[in-house]
């Protein structure tokens, strides 16, 4: 028998799902939320080429990097 890591212990003494990242990617909030991401990043990529400025074009990528990290967030 293996024995379980402390944190598997902790949740297993306090009844805590260990939901895979499978299963996580499966759900269909996880898959509305990419689909969210990837309209934004098009959105983001037209107003890029629209706006034409190199200053923009990198402010409007480092906003899009954080929304994207900040929606797939499941915890």
């Amino acid at each position: 028998m293996r024995s379980l890591s402390f944190l598997q212990r902790i949740r297993k003494f306090y009844g805590i799902e260990d939901p895979t990242l499978q299963d996580r990617g499966q759900s269909a909030d996880y898959q509305r939320r990419l689909r969210w991401i990837q309209f934004g990043w098009i959105l983001a990529g037209v107003a890029m080429l629209v706006i034409g400025s190199n200053a923009a074009a990198v402010g409007i990528g480092l906003c899009m990097t954080f929304l994207s990290f900040a929606l797939i967030d499941d915890s």
